[in-house]
């Protein structure tokens, strides 16, 4: 799964830095902002199923969307049955020999010894008449030749009994073994293959957008979903230059929310009475925690002072409320208390 941390682009609706009429308030409009997680695949395969919808909670490690290829469940399927017979196989050479193996040994040689004695005695009797000329000599050669095959079958009978007796090598059990930990191996690769088509939440937080829908094939690190960690909103503002000095991290800001914000924002610094706690438009608390050193919105040179003082520098203030009345999107206005007051 590949993930992507991002801002929604910034919409600024208004900017507007200027001194406030009773306390040098600075006030200024920015957009609410979310870090954003794309959640995407590392391998390629069709979307079969997306569980969630734009504007779901999710929780870190919930199952949004799951995919397909067409030869994983195959692949696995192969691999399980080949583990499984490794398996067996290790078992039956750690068990060692079947006592009715050993059995059945003893009774083939036997056997073959019982064949051997008769040959051997043909072969005798036959010699002895084609030497008295009683018959052919190429009757006594075949008798000489099955004796000779019949006491080969023994020895290779006795040899096999004595394996038998002995047990299986140690040889063949660790290469038994070593096929099993390798057809495990693949077994878990093939598993680890099929995991990367499930598709887990990174993070809580709302689904954003819905960037693909099931039928569509997704390539790799394509994005199915965007999640917006909601737990962490921030405004970015814009102020000139010439107020910059006046500003520092830690500073203290109002969040007003969209329609009535210039409105609040106007009062709060005639010290009206502020809105009920209650009301949904009610300010948020803010504060200052990173201030931009590059301008912004400039040409390539600013050589006179005048040109200067148009500069622009980003400002991020964190809200400090949790209660999802800031959503990603939302155009704010902000008020902030300078700790020196403007020159």
């Amino acid at each position: 799964m590949m993930r992507r941390a991002a801002t929604i682009p910034l919409v600024l609706l208004a900017l507007a830095a200027c001194r406030g009429n009773a306390d040098d308030a600075l006030t200024a409009r920015g957009t609410v902002e979310v870090r954003e997680v794309d959640v995407a695949p590392i391998a390629a395969g069709r979307l079969v199923s997306l569980r969630v919808d734009e504007g779901a909670a999710v929780q870190a490690g919930d199952t949004l969307a799951i995919l397909s290829a067409p030869t994983l469940s195959a692949d696995a399927e192969v691999a399980t049955a080949r583990v499984n017979s490794t398996r067996a196989t290790l078992r039956d050479l750690e068990a060692g020999t079947d006592p009715q193996e050993i059995a059945k040994a003893a009774a083939e040689l036997a056997a073959k010894q019982a064949d051997a004695t008769r040959l051997a005695h043909d072969r005798d009797r036959l010699k002895a008449l084609a030497d008295a000329g009683a018959i052919a000599p190429r009757e006594a050669e075949a008798a000489a030749t099955a004796a000779d095959v019949a006491a080969a079958a023994v020895t290779s009978a006795r040899e096999m009994l004595s394996l038998r007796k002995a047990g299986t090598r140690s040889n063949r059990i660790a290469a038994a073994r070593a096929d099993v930990a390798q057809a495990e191996g693949v077994l878990a690769a093939r598993l680890a293959t099929n995991a990367d088509f499930v598709l887990i939440a990174p993070i809580a937080g709302v689904v954003l957008n819905r960037l693909a829908e099931p039928g569509d094939l997704v390539p790799v690190g394509g994005a199915v979903l965007r999640i917006g960690a909601m737990q962490s909103p921030w405004v970015r503002i814009f102020v000139p230059a010439s107020v910059l000095t006046s500003l520092a991290v830690g500073d203290s800001a109002m969040i007003y929310p969209p329609g009535v914000g210039g409105v609040v924002a106007r009062k709060a610094s005639q010290d009206d009475e502020p809105p009920p706690p209650n009301s949904p438009n009610r300010p948020g608390f803010g504060r200052v925690v990173a201030i931009n050193p590059r301008a912004e919105y400039v040409t390539r040179t600013a050589l006179t002072e005048d040109e200067r003082a148009d500069l622009l520098f980003g400002v991020k203030i964190e809200i400090g409320e949790r209660d999802g009345r800031f959503k990603p999107g939302m155009p704010v206005t902000v008020t902030l208390q300078p700790r020196r007051p403007f020159q």
